[in-house]
């Protein structure tokens, strides 16, 4: 069965680090993983990071439409597990993966890193690595919602 991992937490929180190790674990166990990140639209071939706010919905559009192209792959190229390495605060933001989940039946799980700094605002500021201000963690941490495990499920079984 296919499943779909999605990191939960606010930049710097451990989402990336954590999703690396799951794919690490995943691999030695030769279950084939993807890691998707909405970050990587701002990567430039020179491996500079250049974030634009105002390309934001351009940026996830293109991420989810890669997890979609991954799913469409035929054979041995398909992903036995997809994680997506996003903010995913809210269950708006999580909705678009839950559909594609639902429309290629696979198992979906939230997960959120359990640093001891994840809802630590200074800490969060200082390890997040794209410079996020504090004030956008400070609103970021605000809308959180947390254990949307149950919500996910019902939203896929409907």
């Amino acid at each position: 069965m296919q499943t779909m991992v999605i990191m939960k937490g606010c930049p710097g929180s451990g989402k990336s680090f954590l999703a690396k190790q799951i794919k690490t674990y995943n691999e030695r166990c030769n279950i084939k993983t993807e890691i998707f990140s909405t970050d990587n639209f701002w990567l430039l071939a020179t491996g500079e990071y250049r974030f634009d706010p105002t390309r934001l919905g351009i940026a996830h559009a293109w991420n989810q439409q890669q997890v979609i192209n991954a799913f469409e792959r035929y054979g041995y190229a398909q992903p036995d597990c997809v994680i997506i390495d996003n903010t995913n605060l809210t269950f708006g933001e999580v909705k678009p993966y839950l559909d594609i989940a639902k429309s290629y039946k696979i198992a979906v799980f939230e997960v959120v890193p359990n640093t001891p700094w994840a809802y630590n605002v200074d800490e969060l500021v200082k390890r997040n690595q794209h410079g996020v201000p504090r004030e956008t963690i400070e609103r970021m941490l605000n809308k959180f919602e947390p254990n949307l495990q149950t919500r996910i499920m019902e939203y896929i079984n409907a």
